[in-house]
């Protein structure tokens, strides 16, 4: 069964609890965890994709108009590839993503650059 990735809009309790989890063990500076806060609270225009496998919500991705913010996989589902389809589909539904500037996170950065020069 393949990863999907959708946007949500609309936030319930359980999404909020799967969306937390996935954070668990990142610091609080990280764009991740920041980001997720702003969706959460409303505050900003930020786009939430959410990665589902098997009906559990494995990881997400943030948007700020055209550009990735944050991407981030439930610790348990990291190196699996989650990252790399989550990026995949992204690249592949908005063309015009870009990186957020001053982008430090190497595997990011390496990633969209493989799957954006190949088109998505």
């Amino acid at each position: 069964m393949p990863v999907i990735l959708s946007q949500q809009h609309d936030c319930s309790a359980s999404l909020v609890d799967s969306l937390k989890s996935i954070v668990k063990d990142l610091s609080a500076e990280n764009p991740a965890v920041s980001g997720l806060e702003s969706w959460l609270s409303g505050k900003g225009l930020l786009e939430l994709w959410v990665a589902v496998f098997n009906e559990r919500n494995i990881g997400f991705a943030l948007i700020s108009g055209c550009y990735l913010q944050a991407i981030v996989v439930h610790p348990v589902n990291r190196n699996r590839g989650v990252g790399h389809r989550i990026m995949d589909v992204l690249i592949t539904k908005k063309p015009d993503l870009q990186l957020m500037d001053g982008e430090q996170n190497r595997w990011i950065i390496d990633c969209y650059h493989e799957l954006s020069s190949k088109g998505g």
